[in-house]
């Protein structure tokens, strides 16, 4: 009975995730009024997609009685410290971007021919050196 369950679970997370990216595909066509088409295709908020991380105590990692499902190496629950402020992305660095910023910049753009492959609105990948 449990495996089927799972089986059902794992059905349904597939299916919202395909539901997502087909709506993601669908925005690049119509265009998604969260980004700016004109302003290297950043979020269109005050922020252009990124918040602020500020200083001090947070915990990370899992309770066991609380998890599950957690990993052992996401074991035990620990208090680390963020020691200064910093922004954090909201969004992954696209496709889109990625070409502007190559075209605009005149950046060497990366070596691996799959980088900038795919669908616009989709994370850019092969990047780092």
């Amino acid at each position: 009975m449990q495996k089927e369950a799972d089986r059902v679970a794992t059905e349904m997370v597939t299916m919202q995730i395909e539901q997502v990216l087909a709506t993601n595909n669908h925005l690049v066509i119509l265009g998604n009024s969260r980004f700016g088409q004109d302003f290297w295709h950043l979020p269109t908020d005050e922020m252009l997609g990124f918040h602020l991380i500020q200083t001090g105590k947070f915990s990370m990692g899992s309770v066991p009685d609380n998890d599950k499902q957690a990993f052992d190496d996401e074991q035990p629950q620990h208090e680390l410290d963020v020691p200064s402020d910093f922004y954090l992305a909201l969004y992954p660095f696209t496709v889109a971007q990625s070409e502007l910023f190559f075209e605009r910049t005149g950046y060497e753009m990366p070596v691996d021919e799959h980088s900038l492959r795919g669908v616009l609105n989709h994370p850019v990948v092969f990047v780092t050196r």
